[in-house]
């Protein structure tokens, strides 16, 4: 082991390596670029290797920095999880819980969720980010984020929280004028309002492509926000493919009716707590997490709403 390479050189550059900017990484460590550079120079001289290829503009690793980096990363999540555990003498949960999650279901769902894990945990505060884009945990301030896939992400730890599921529906209204399909086929005859992303939940028979269906069928609205599908549907302009914990209220009052019941897409989705390996330690993380688990067990309240 070479006794001359210090952990804040290794930490200096991974975030090198991140950010791909010496100049970032000065303002983060609250160092000059000069040392920055230095410390790189020092970390290189010690391996005998070079780990960063220098260009006027940025920088990025060589190969053998990408080997190094990767596993240097291993051993700094391992050590700061150490370092957590050990320095944190309270084992109470407190202080800022950072949560990100898509806008649909954070207005629906998260305040729901929050304000009964706060009965138990009064000393936290919730700071969040709603965006329907995929937030990158190792660039964003965020402690967890909540998702709903087929599939989760890779290179984190993850709770798989609750089975998601979607139903076909309209209004009433709109069923008045336009009659209530009884089988798949008979949706070529429907107004329809599709989520990108999710035409093959509109994929009804083996020999008929989910685009060719989608063109056949009078596709009025196409919109990447669930919220806006929802409004859509209950202003009567078609029928929507919408997750229960959007429709469930509305499907239980009758402003919106469930058709084909017996069709469901052949992609299951679930909603998954997402969280850096190297925060699995950290008291507010595992506490909401685990509270949010046993909220939505053995079915998530959204669906005994249906069930009731």
């Amino acid at each position: 082991m070479n006794t001359n390479i210090s952990i804040k050189q290794l930490i200096i550059f991974s975030k090198v390596v991140s950010y791909g900017s010496v100049t970032e990484v000065a303002k983060i460590v609250n160092l000059s670029p000069s040392a920055v550079s230095k410390s790189i120079q020092a970390l290189e001289e010690s391996l005998n290797t070079s780990l960063i290829n220098r260009t006027t503009r940025n920088v990025s690793p060589t190969e053998e920095g990408v080997f190094f980096h990767k596993k240097i990363m291993l051993i700094l999540d391992d050590l700061e999880s150490a370092f957590s555990a050990v320095s944190s003498k309270k084992n109470y949960p407190s202080g800022i819980l950072r949560v990100t999650c898509s806008v649909a279901l954070g207005t629906s769902q998260l305040m729901n969720m929050f304000s009964q894990y706060r009965v138990l945990y009064p000393d936290v505060n919730l700071a969040v980010n709603l965006s329907d884009n995929i937030e990158n945990l190792n660039e964003g301030n965020y402690d967890i984020a909540l998702r709903i896939a087929n599939k989760p992400p890779e290179n984190f730890a993850i709770k798989k929280l609750a089975m998601i599921n979607w139903k076909y529906c309209a209004t009433p209204e709109y069923f008045r004028k336009k009659g209530i399909p009884q089988k798949p086929g008979e949706m070529k005859n429907h107004d329809c309002l599709i989520y990108p992303g999710l035409e093959s939940a509109w994929e009804f028979s083996p020999d008929l492509s989910s685009s060719r269906f989608l063109r056949e069928n009078n596709v009025i609205l196409q919109a990447n926000s669930s919220l806006a599908l929802l409004e859509a549907a209950l202003l009567s302009l078609g029928i929507v493919y919408l997750p229960t914990y959007l429709s469930g209220d509305h499907l239980k009052k009758g402003d919106l009716i469930e058709i084909l019941k017996e069709h469901h897409s052949q992609k299951q989705h679930y909603l998954y707590a997402i969280y850096t390996p190297r925060q699995r330690n950290n008291i507010n993380i595992r506490s909401f997490i685990d509270f949010v688990s046993e909220w939505l067990s053995p079915i998530p309240p959204w669906e005994r709403v249906l069930n009731g």
